[in-house]
């Protein structure tokens, strides 16, 4: 299926589940892939008001700290929440896992700080 097509479907189970954290959780990676970043921080916030899902997932943080950059927000808050998210991840859990992805979301959130400072003409 096209992004649109996941992105439409995605809509239509927040509309029948409005209340499951899951569902927004979805509806935001896939706005967030059409480019959409004004639905993906609004349906990610809602995944995280309902529950707390998310909380310490790295990936939520990540996606949101993309769409505080592309909305001109202020990205550090988020930076910080998405290295939290990977810091606070189960090590045990993690052994014999490849952690190059998981290095290259703390240098995409490291990136989009950069970014963010150089447009504002600040440090980093």
């Amino acid at each position: 299926a096209s992004a649109r097509v996941r992105l439409a479907l995605a809509r239509r189970r927040v509309e029948d589940a409005p209340d499951d954290p899951r569902a927004w959780y979805v509806f935001g990676a896939e706005a967030f892939a059409v480019g959409d970043f004004a639905s993906c921080e609004f349906a990610l916030t809602q995944a995280c008001v309902r529950d707390a899902y998310g909380e310490g997932e790295p990936r939520l943080w990540l996606r949101l700290s993309h769409c505080a950059l592309a909305l001109n927000g202020d990205v550090r808050e988020r930076v910080d929440s998405t290295l939290d998210a990977l810091d606070g991840l189960d090590k045990t859990a993690l052994e014999g896992v490849d952690m190059m992805p998981l290095r290259a979301m703390a240098l995409d959130a490291a990136l989009v700080e950069w970014e963010w400072a150089r447009r504002q003409n600040r440090e980093p």
